[in-house]
């Protein structure tokens, strides 16, 4: 079976009710927000409550909450540590993604103006 049928096979079987043409858009929405975030600092919340920060580095197309994550470390861990070279996060162990976009005040949306 192609990488690609796998991928539609398991998206299918975590969405009941759902059409598989609508399984796979959505799949390819995730997709695409998550490839935009490579290279952009992201949190990752794991399901043991664990929160990452780091730069996502790359995702795996055929699950796509597996991740990769360089330079992370952990938040609250209580002490001071290095931060981790490369993370590898499973997608059966990631409950959340979001990205860090911040512009800290409207001095910085302003600055983005362009007209």
């Amino acid at each position: 079976m192609p990488v690609q049928n796998k991928a539609r096979a398991a998206s299918s079987e975590l969405i009941e009710g759902e059409a598989p043409d609508q399984v796979e858009t959505m799949h390819t929405r995730l997709l695409y927000l998550l490839a935009y975030l490579v290279g952009m600092q992201v949190k990752v919340t794991t399901t043991s409550g664990d929160v990452y920060h780091g730069v996502l580095c790359s995702i795996n197309p055929t699950d796509a909450q597996s991740v990769v994550l360089r330079y992370a470390y952990i938040q609250n861990s209580g002490k001071a540590a290095l931060p981790i070279d490369t993370l590898v996060i499973r997608g059966d162990d990631c409950l959340d993604i979001s990205g860090e976009v911040g512009f800290g005040d409207d001095t910085g949306i302003d600055s983005l103006r362009t007209g």
